[in-house]
């Protein structure tokens, strides 16, 4: 809770910080998010690289270009030494296919990108209203043989359920290689 000295309105009352209950659809975040216009599914209003349909399934404002945290990054697994992708996400968003994409080269793209559907995701956990997913052990799928791989996330966005995208979105690509280091000095 904000006491009334720290109350930034000025109206001397205390806020709790109660968070709207996210929209189900693109169509109820488009009306809770009017933007003054460009709320369209393909448009980036904040310049900040992620489509509207982006901001929506990630849980973030359209508004501003900052991002209190990474909605797709891969992260080693120290663990199992395999490689995870990592998905935050509003729960319920039943409009927006959500899947993971491989590449094994850069001049393979744009045609070369595969969905990576032998490994399904994991819940982790919801922090302030988001869901975390993990597809674990992304490196261990049988293209990339043990190899350097490239991966992103893909979005589809079928508003009215027909079976025809309004709107696609590819996130920033992630890289993996790995390297056996010999004691010697080497520069990358």
């Amino acid at each position: 809770a904000v006491l009334d000295g720290d109350d930034v309105n000025g109206d001397l009352t205390v806020d709790f910080g109660f968070q709207a209950t996210p929209p189900g659809t693109f169509t109820q975040w488009q009306a809770q998010t009017p933007l003054g216009g460009p709320n369209g599914p393909t448009q980036d209003p904040d310049g900040d690289g992620l489509s509207n349909t982006a901001e929506y399934v990630f849980g973030l404002s359209p508004s501003t270009g900052v991002l209190p945290w990474n909605p797709f990054e891969i992260k080693l697994n120290t663990v199992t030494d395999q490689i995870d992708a990592y998905v935050r996400k509003l729960p319920a968003i039943n409009d927006v296919t959500v899947t993971i994409q491989g590449l094994l080269d850069l001049p393979l793209s744009p045609q070369g990108w595969f969905d990576i559907t032998a490994v399904s995701p994991e819940y982790v956990e919801t922090l302030n209203g988001v869901d975390t997913y993990v597809w674990r052990n992304i490196d261990a799928h049988v293209s990339f043989a043990g190899g350097p791989g490239f991966v992103r996330l893909h979005l589809v966005l079928d508003a009215d359920h027909d079976g025809t995208p309004e709107a696609t979105f590819n996130s920033d690509v992630w890289r993996w290689s790995r390297h056996a280091l010999q004691p010697q000095i080497i520069s990358f």
